[in-house]
């Protein structure tokens, strides 16, 4: 019984944790950011793993500048935050321009 409770638990808290990473991407000040990023994790978040979820995680830590920048190239990565996030999320706002 204690299993199928810390299951239950675990899966609660990767909820909470979804929601909240949602929120964060949608309510980042440049408004840029706020529709590429929650247009993204709205697409992405239930399929990244549990690395990339801590990268995205990371990345919506950063400042809104550089991560724009970064994100539509005008600027290189640091290699601390070029990953295989960043380009997941490169690759989908690239998609969403030629839509």
């Amino acid at each position: 019984m204690i299993k199928a409770n810390n299951a239950a638990t675990n899966t609660e808290n990767l909820a909470i944790r979804l929601r909240k990473i949602n929120f964060r991407s949608k309510h980042r000040g440049m408004k840029e950011l706020d529709i590429l990023l929650g247009d993204f994790a709205e697409h992405h978040l239930e399929t990244l793993t549990a690395p990339q979820l801590n990268q995205f995680e990371a990345l919506l830590d950063e400042g809104d500048n550089d991560l724009f920048d970064w994100i539509t190239g005008k600027a290189p990565p640091p290699a601390k935050i070029n990953h295989d996030t960043l380009r997941l999320i490169q690759a989908f706002k690239d998609s969403k321009l030629r839509a």
